[in-house]
């Protein structure tokens, strides 16, 4: 046997070593796996990903080349058999089928990675794009909003279209059909909408009205003419309200529905159609009316401004407030109860609204809210109050809605109202509701109804949003936060647009269209 001597000092120099790794250079083997492990894995997604858009497109294009095969589509229909085009299973890939009847086109959206396509009846090639110039084409923020006074139906509009969802028995959504729709639904436009882009919207108990191009369009129940057409007849689609009358010539910049009963601002002036038993056309008579009448506004101190329509009439006019119809518990709010009035009469300004400048107005059913000086007042009744504390009082002359509460130190920018409730926002977008809550609709994830302001909750979709339009109905409210539209409330007509029928306490998304 042949023993080597070993220096300990050349050990202790490291000129010689033990055979395997150390610590140090085990760990950089291992981190240097991963790094490889990383690499390959995103490698593998971005390849997974591309062939899912690869995918998604070459099945939007299989679906788009059948769509050319259907020559009698239309936004009422979805075919079946295009479920069986590529990967239309795949749940990254989603089919969205629309119809412009003006453009005589039709939209094929795959949603994963964006890719979309646009195709003309009398293009065979499916074009990919963003079905530009296409009414059916994913939609651009919502910019307006109502909800219906009584059986719930809301509308909205984007992309200068209106979308309609909820209860439709009479054929208030527009679509051309008589069923509730529990997410947003495409008025129709293959009629007198036909290539007019919508820019605001009114909902009634159970109508709907448009302004398009400077006109006015309406749609639903019209036993009394509210549809403004000539007729007392039901349509399920928009007919053009009458302009041979006094509305011949003139640019329509406001419209609100109410009970039975429509009415517009053009010119600065107010015509109303629809029912008058009474007064709430205004115009001196109790005689109904199938087309638009002037309302007398001799009274009124300036231009009208504003105009909103319940079960009376109210106007905005120089600041001041000015309503006609029915007195029922002091609705018209001017004072010591003088009656129905079939012309408007002024609100009562010797008290609460003295000296003080009115800069929009809100209808419910029994009460009219107003504002002015970033505060909000009533009169009228509710059975749940108008939001001074006091509880079911009825109330001649206007009142103060509480502030020394949840709106202590706000300044109220905006109001809406319907039934037996009231919404307000303040100026940073947060959003306020008082009166009756027995179905959720005050928003603040309980059903107890409130004679004082409550704030609508923000923990949950509305975190962190700016609320910058507001609407309410007799059983629910709605509010444009980020472009999205966010609804509480009651739910068993389908009117909050989630696609469910449920009861919701705190607000909830309404699904895009």
């Amino acid at each position: 046997m042949i023993h080597k001597h070993i220096d300990k000092s050349q050990i202790m120099k490291g000129r010689f070593r033990r055979t395997g790794f150390t610590i140090v250079e085990l760990l950089i083997v291992i981190v240097v796996i991963a790094i490889l492990a990383a690499i390959t894995i995103v490698s593998y997604n971005g390849i997974a990903n591309r062939a899912k858009q690869s995918a998604a497109a070459s099945a939007a294009e299989q679906a788009a080349k059948k769509v050319l095969n259907y020559s009698t589509l239309n936004s009422e229909q979805y075919p079946s058999d295009l479920a069986t085009a590529g990967v239309n299973n795949d749940a990254n890939t989603i089919f969205e089928y629309t119809f412009d009847n003006t453009a005589k086109s039709y939209c094929i959206t795959a949603t994963f990675q964006k890719v979309s396509y646009f195709v003309s009846n009398t293009n065979n090639n499916p074009t990919a794009g963003l079905c530009l110039g296409h009414t059916g084409g994913a939609p651009g923020p919502w910019s307006s909003l109502a909800v219906g006074d009584s059986f719930a139906h809301t509308c909205g509009i984007t992309a200068g279209s209106a979308y309609c969802w909820g209860y439709n028995t009479n054929g208030q959504l527009g679509d051309g059909s008589t069923t509730n729709r529990n997410t947003p639904v495409a008025v129709s436009k293959s009629g007198v909408l036909s290539g007019k882009t919508v820019t605001a919207i009114a909902v009634g108990v159970s109508h709907t009205c448009a302004i398009a191009s400077g006109a006015v369009y309406c749609w639903g129940y019209n036993s009394n003419g509210q549809l403004g057409n000539g007729s007392t007849a039901q349509s399920t689609v928009p007919v053009a309200v009458d302009t041979t009358g006094v509305l011949s010539g003139k640019t329509i910049t406001a419209v609100s529905a109410g009970s039975s009963s429509t009415c517009a601002i053009a010119s600065s002036a107010v015509y109303c159609w629809g029912s008058n038993t009474a007064g709430e056309l205004g115009n001196g008579t109790l005689t109904q009316s199938t087309t638009p009448v002037a309302v007398n506004t001799s009274v009124m101190s300036g231009a009208v401004s504003a105009i909103t329509v319940g079960k009376s009439a109210c106007a905005l006019s120089g600041g001041l407030v000015y309503c006609w119809g029915s007195d029922l518990y002091g609705r018209l709010g001017n004072g010591a109860s003088q009656g129905d009035s079939n012309v408007p009469v002024a609100v009562d300004t010797s008290g609460v609204l003295s000296g003080k400048t009115v800069t929009a107005i809100a209808t419910g059913d029994y009460h009219m809210t107003a504002l002015a000086g970033g505060q909000a007042y009533a009169w009228g009744y509710s059975p749940y109050g108008v939001g001074d504390g006091a509880g079911a009082t009825q109330n001649q002359s206007p009142v103060a809605v509480l502030t020394s509460g949840v709106l202590a130190g706000k300044t109220i920018v905006s109001i809406t109202g319907g039934g037996y409730s009231t919404c307000a926002a303040d100026s940073t977008g947060k959003t306020y509701c008082w009166g009756d809550g027995s179905h959720g609709h005050l928003g603040n994830d309980g059903t107890a109804s409130s004679s004082v302001p409550v704030t609508v909750d923000v923990s949950g979709v509305l975190a962190g949003k700016v609320v910058s339009s507001l609407t309410s109905g007799v059983y629910h409210a709605c509010g444009i936060a980020s472009g999205y539209i966010y609804c509480w409330g009651r739910g068993d007509w389908a009117s909050l647009g989630n696609g469910t029928s449920v009861d919701v306490t705190a607000p909830v998304q309404v699904t895009s269209p």
